[in-house]
């Protein structure tokens, strides 16, 4: 679109200028009337064109919105609106916007042309065939004549115009029943809901006496108000501390990046439909700095993804090694490593378990 419409205006102002050369040289030549009255027009044509086009530019003033989000795979549209101030309407406006994909490092350009009365407005449809933040710039914006011949620029310093997409990656079916596994810890104020087991500290639930069962765990006074004797059973400290752990630190094409992402919302929140407290995170490849997200709802997973989105995968210094070397104390024991490669994920063993994911292949245990 945006070399269609260049290509018309270049044909444009190419066709005028010549017409122009030739109105005065047939002038000269002839010195005949209808010579002067043709050149008369054109100098007319572009005293006005000129002052109205930089007189409108200086009232039109312009916004850029979108949809904010959308699931990967369902048309997106950026949102164009103009105003204009001025008495006079702007025949043509055309306004140049600069896109990139922040997550895959995709850049395009895009033309609208609009005529603008007092208020217009306009769509830009985007492809959303990949996942990430797709961040929309207006770079120049233009009032032109009816031929498209001059132009006056609309005033964009100290003007930010731009928008924001969020392309959501897409969430499935998957298993987490060893992420769930209760994990052993007896300094832990944490009980297990899923098993008994030996602090008398917590009751994990009350029942009938049983042969074998200790005296010390009878319940007396419930006991009493019944023919049968009720015993406590004691909890099972547990210490489920998890962390899905993101691996930014590798290049990734687009199709391989809308995976990883895929995988990260898929575990994520099938983590919270199992009620599995955890967290998300990552090192940023720019920075070298950790990013980490407590996902406790439906909000903050959304929070998480969003701006897993905006940060691009970029090969670089080992996830794990950076990890290690910048949290100083490990509040996680078990971990979910999303990556295609498991080099030293040795090292994040030395804290916990580790499950590694691999987005192109399959699940490694360490």
């Amino acid at each position: 679109m945006k070399i269609r419409t260049n290509r018309k205006n270049r044909r444009n102002r190419v066709v005028f200028r010549g017409a122009a050369v030739l109105s005065l040289i047939l002038l000269l030549w002839t010195a005949a009337p209808f010579a002067a009255a043709l050149v008369l027009c054109f100098v007319i044509y572009t005293a006005a064109s000129v002052i109205r086009t930089h007189r409108a530019a200086g009232r039109i003033k312009v916004r850029l919105t979108s949809d904010g989000s959308c699931e990967r795979g369902e048309d997106a549209f950026f949102r164009i609106e103009m105003k204009n101030s001025g008495a006079l309407p702007a025949a043509s406006v055309r306004a140049s916007l600069h896109f990139v994909n922040r997550l895959n490092g995709e850049e395009w350009d895009e033309t609208k042309v609009m005529r603008v009365d007092r208020k217009a407005a306009g769509t830009i449809e985007v492809k959303a065939d990949h996942s990430g933040c797709i961040g929309a710039e207006l770079k120049s914006a233009a009032v032109t004549d009816p031929l498209a011949v001059f132009g006056g620029l609309v005033n964009l310093r100290n003007t930010s115009v731009s928008a924001t997409l969020y392309v959501m990656p897409r969430s499935f079916d998957v298993s987490v029943s060893e992420a769930s596994e209760d994990r052993y810890d007896m300094e832990s104020l944490i009980y297990s809901q899923e098993r008994s087991g030996t602090d008398p500290g917590e009751v994990f639930d009350l029942r009938e006496y049983r042969p074998g069962d200790s005296m010390k765990g009878i319940h007396w006074k419930l006991s009493a108000k019944s023919d049968d004797l009720i015993v406590r059973e004691p909890g099972y400290p547990v210490d489920n501390r998890l962390l899905i752990l993101l691996d930014k630190c590798q290049t990734l094409d687009a199709d391989a990046a809308d995976r990883s992402e895929d995988w990260l919302r898929s575990i994520s929140g099938r983590l919270l439909t199992a009620d599995i407290a955890h967290s998300v995170g990552w090192i940023h490849p720019d920075t070298g700095q950790p990013e980490i997200f407590d996902v406790t709802g439906p909000e903050s997973l959304t929070d998480a993804v969003m701006r897993s989105l905006q940060v691009p995968y970029r090969g670089g210094t080992s996830t794990v090694c950076q990890w290690l070397a910048a949290i100083p104390e490990y509040p996680w024991n078990r971990y979910i490593y999303l990556s295609d490669h498991a080099g030293d994920v040795e090292r994040l063993s030395e804290y916990g378990k580790v499950i590694v994911e691999r987005p192109g292949g399959n699940r490694i245990q360490v």
